[in-house]
């Protein structure tokens, strides 16, 4: 027994010490033994409680594949009284209250587990809700910002181009001395001519003069303003028809108030979340036993 090795040769399954087969396992040191080992093996630990011949051990394992399950918990309460009578075979693995308690485990195991997914999907399902919440209200509070920019971009193309018809006009005078130059100066996309290149210059530009020189060749660019002069017999007939059209076109615009309506002011405003006030949620710690 004592020269046992941890790894049995299962082609020579005999105790080394008296070479004879082994017939009992003892729960306790988890030792196999044959017929003499047992003895001694009593004689020194008095373990003779937690030894299970194998005879027994088969008995055992017939006696719980015969029964059905209702005879198998009947048995429970028996075997207990019977294990208070007598201790023998009471660390045994096939004793009914060990396999009970794991069945007991097992299916306590499985309802937590159960309990612990049905938590996590009531927090997934609280946090998606907020989030569809904060979706909408971003949305409700950006939905007035986006019509005011896009109102204000309207207001800063139609002021463009009534700018650009003024200054035209004012620059009639020099149009023929300027053509040339304005032949000469093609490089200009079309980009040039979009709003936000046009917004880009405006935030550069510190006057009115600086502006219009920064897009004198796009925006501003006279040859693009008006028909060749040719068309008009002199120059007053050119500018008093371009007088004519700018009021055709911007009418509407002079007969309002001179001052324009103050645009609303958005603002946010935050304030520092205080942590007392925000809904916890606790999660409570419960007792459990693990095997």
């Amino acid at each position: 027994m004592n020269s046992l090795n941890n790894t049995i040769d299962m082609n020579d399954f005999v105790c080394l010490d008296h070479l004879k087969t082994f017939e009992i396992i003892c729960h306790q040191c988890n030792l196999l033994l044959c017929a003499r080992c047992s003895t001694n093996h009593n004689k020194q630990h008095e373990h003779n409680k937690f030894c299970d011949h194998i005879d027994d051990i088969k008995q055992s394992l017939y006696k719980y594949q015969s029964n059905t399950q209702k005879q198998f918990k009947k048995q429970k309460t028996t075997h207990i009284s019977t294990d208070n009578n007598n201790n023998n075979n009471s660390s045994s693995i096939f004793e009914n209250s060990r396999i009970l308690e794991l069945w007991e485990t097992i299916k306590s195991s499985n309802l937590y587990f159960r309990k612990l997914e049905s938590t996590e999907s009531e927090i997934k399902n609280h946090f998606h809700k907020m989030h569809q919440y904060l979706v909408v209200e971003e949305q409700r509070y950006q939905k007035p910002i986006q019509e005011s920019k896009s109102k204000t971009l309207d207001t800063i193309k139609n002021n463009i181009e009534e700018l650009k018809h003024i200054v035209n006009i004012i620059n009639l005078e020099d149009r023929e001395s300027d053509s040339e130059d304005n032949n000469n100066n093609s490089a200009d996309t079309t980009s040039s001519y979009s709003i936000e290149s046009i917004m880009e210059s405006l935030n550069k530009s510190n006057s009115l003069l600086s502006f219009i020189e920064s897009k004198d060749k796009t925006v501003f660019n006279i040859s693009a303003f008006t028909n060749d002069k040719s068309s008009y017999k002199d120059l007053e007939s050119l500018i008093l028809d371009s007088i004519h059209k700018y009021n055709q076109q911007f009418k509407k615009s002079l007969i309002k108030s001179n001052k324009p309506d103050t645009p609303p002011d958005y603002q946010l405003k935050t304030e520092s979340i205080n942590t007392t006030m925000i809904k916890e949620m606790k999660f409570l710690q419960e007792s459990y036993s693990w095997l």
